[in-house]
């Protein structure tokens, strides 16, 4: 029952109006409308009974035509004319009822000119600040003429009778401070709203403003990683266009001027240049498969994978690199792991994590480690440790180590650095797998990359 009668109060109070289907401002409008409306038809109706009791005609008409436009007024904004329109009429209901109450009851030096006052306060309540100066203008002009109607025709009557007329005063003063104190408070209700309206758009606007700034920070930090990637692409292919060109110009021109050329040396320049032609081929390949990597264009040839021998030949190719650094290799895969799985991409990503860390060893070597990962479940994943003991990456660059338009410089120049596609490509095949892959590193201790794989086939990974 309680429910019920809040949820009439709450129809009564909104005209009839769905909260969520009208704007906050128009909301607030119709409420003030309606709730002056029904205060000036039940305040007009008990002062229409009692002028009715003392047959005060003037009272009784102006009374009854306040009631009716009051009435008309909450009638209206059921309709949904207009809150404006409702609220003039209104006004001008209650405007009609105080002069001729001022008329009746004795001139303007009676209680009852009080009521002037509230006319342009509720003008101001429901309709803004102009409505407020209109209205205020008309009962100036209403208290100009009263004034000048009793110097002309002398002092105006009292129509109240005699025995009532305190009663009346005492009534006519309670009613109006009533009136007062509920427009000033609907008065801060409405300052407060507005405040709180103001600090929501302020604080929707500081949100705005810090999302476009951390936008356009976030462009030009993409924009300067995609500049900084695009210089070391064309280093990247620069560098071994540069020894394919310069070995075959020579020897083209050793052929055009007919000088002898030796056999050593030219064995030498052919194999310089099928070197960098290869490097140059791998790395134009690397370009195509990070560029169909990030379109999805990619689909995985899955079936069963020694993990272990992927591990040793992996190993088997860089041995010659790491025997000429005078680094270590170490294998510490059981022999019975098998997995299903790509073994094609596989490859390439233990062929990038083993070159890398022959690449940035210095002394030492490196360990490949094989193991159960937590990361699926018991026995549903593995994980391939590859650690060496070189120069560490800085923590500030890891969490962009596998951003395919950044180059993490490594702190120890090597020659032949790479490009970082590696580690770009790495991570995609491996979350293609369904799996992750992670970094260990500090300056100076060395780096541990862990690559998280299930062992049967799995929903691909979203990038990180």
């Amino acid at each position: 029952m309680h429910a019920r009668l809040q949820a009439t109060l709450a129809d009564f109070l909104n005209a009839g109006l769905d909260p969520q289907a009208v704007s906050p401002v128009a909301l607030r409008q119709y409420r003030t409308v309606n709730t002056c409306a029904a205060i000036v038809c039940v305040a007009s109706l008990i002062f229409l009974w009692r002028a009715w009791q003392w047959d005060i005609l003037p009272r009784m008409l102006s009374l009854g035509y306040c009631t009716l436009t009051a009435g008309a007024g909450l009638w209206m904004l059921r309709r949904r004319t207009g809150p404006a329109l409702a609220a003039h009429l209104v006004l001008s209901g209650v405007f009609v009822a105080i002069c001729l109450g001022a008329y009746s009851s004795g001139g303007i030096g009676r209680v009852v000119a009080g009521w002037f006052y509230i006319v342009p306060m509720l003008a101001g309540l429901m309709l803004g600040a102009r409505a407020c100066l209109h209205w205020g203008v008309a009962t100036v002009l209403a208290i100009v003429a009263l004034l000048a109607l009793e110097n002309l025709a002398g002092p105006l009557e009292d129509m109240t009778p005699i025995r009532f007329r305190h009663s009346q005063d005492r009534l006519q003063q309670v009613v109006q401070l009533v009136t007062i104190i509920l427009i000033t408070l609907s008065y801060l209700r409405q300052v407060q709203q507005s405040e709180s309206a103001l600090l929501g758009i302020i604080e929707r606007n500081n949100e705005e403003i810090a999302a476009r700034i951390r936008a356009q920070e976030e462009a030009q930090a993409a924009n300067r990683s995609r500049s900084e990637f695009l210089a070391s692409m064309s280093h990247e292919l620069r560098t071994p266009l540069n020894a394919i060109i310069g070995f075959s110009r020579r020897l083209v021109q050793k052929l055009e001027a007919g000088t002898e050329v030796d056999p050593q040396k030219t064995d030498m320049a052919l194999v310089s240049i099928h070197r960098n032609g290869l490097i140059l081929l791998n790395f134009i390949n690397d370009l195509i498969a990070i560029a169909r990597a990030e379109s999805g264009g990619v689909v995985l040839n899955y079936g069963s994978v020694e993990l272990t021998r992927l591990v040793m030949q992996a190993l088997a190719r860089v041995e010659a690199q790491a025997q000429a650094a005078g680094l270590y290799l170490r294998n510490q895969c059981p022999a019975d792991m098998v997995i299903e799985a790509d073994a094609g991409r596989l490859r390439q990503v233990f062929d990038n994590l083993l070159s890398n860390a022959v690449k940035y060893t210095d002394s030492g070597g490196v360990v490949v480690t094989c193991g159960s990962s937590s990361r699926f479940g018991s026995g549903e994943g593995v994980a391939v440790s590859v650690r060496d003991s070189g120069c560490g990456i800085a923590p500030e660059q890891q969490p962009y180590l596998f951003e395919s338009h950044t180059n993490i410089e490594a702190p120890m120049t090597r020659a032949g650095a790479s490009s970082g596609l590696g580690l770009a490509l790495s991570r995609r095949w491996v979350q293609l797998h369904g799996g992750t892959i992670e970094v260990v590193s500090e300056l100076g201790e060395g780096t541990e990359f862990i690559v998280h794989l299930p062992r049967k086939k799995s929903v691909p990974q979203n990038p990180l």
